[in-house]
């Protein structure tokens, strides 16, 4: 069975009033780490289904994608083929466009591999409410090299009042956020109030993020 993580954000009733009644979404981008210089992280989920207790949870169960949406700031990342994926594989791209996934690859990571010249945007996703893609980062992919993605079990929350959609390119933080660190553990408690803004109780996991802070030394390439 697959790992499954869990953030639990609570909230107090006023909390709660004031950010639906005045439009506030809750976003959420999960980190990865490759050294390509063209990757842009992505909206991996938005909801405005905001509760007392609002539960964000995914299980370890990758997807390895592919789009022709060019890698834009502030565009959206459509998903036009894609193929379940372990750490450890590489999913190749075919002259037809077809992703297969091979046993041959980087130990804890996920290869991206092009038999054509032609340019693809790619990446890697994880298993929306709905089963579709949800991709966590954007990278150009063609047939000059093998782009490796080490997914981290890192988490950025924010609530903000924009309407980017999943998927969307962005590379500056939209409001003043949480970097929930879940390596070594399956569960981690937050809360959030609309006066004092996020806590972790002092965890040590967890990182303020400012609003407009770059989000590349965030979640694409995280500690080089």
């Amino acid at each position: 069975m697959p790992q499954v993580y869990t953030i639990n954000i609570t909230m107090t009733p006023e909390t709660v009033m004031f950010l639906s009644s005045n439009g506030f979404v809750l976003y959420g981008f999960k980190a990865v780490k490759t050294t390509n210089q063209g990757a842009a992280p992505l909206v991996w989920f938005q909801t405005s289904s905001i509760l007392l207790n609002t539960q964000v949870t995914w299980a370890e169960q990758y997807l390895a994608y592919l789009s022709t949406s060019p890698i834009t700031p502030n565009g959206t990342i459509a998903v036009s083929s894609a193929v379940a994926i372990n750490l450890g594989q590489t999913a190749v791209v075919g002259q037809d466009g077809h992703l297969t996934a091979i046993a041959q690859g980087t130990p804890s990571a996920i290869s991206l591999s092009s038999a054509s010249f032609q340019q693809w945007t790619s990446g890697i996703a994880l298993p929306g409410p709905d089963q579709q893609p949800s991709p966590l980062v954007a990278l150009p992919l063609s047939g000059d090299g093998i782009k490796i993605i080490a997914p981290i079990e890192k988490v950025l929350l924010l609530f903000a009042q924009t309407t980017f959609g999943a998927g969307t390119v962005s590379y500056k933080s939209y409001a003043p956020g949480i970097l929930v660190d879940l390596t070594g553990a399956s569960q981690r408690n937050v809360s959030y109030n609309t006066n004092s803004g996020w806590n972790s109780g002092g965890g040590a996991w967890a990182t303020p993020v400012a609003a407009q802070q770059d989000l590349i030394p965030i979640l694409v390439n995280p500690g080089s």
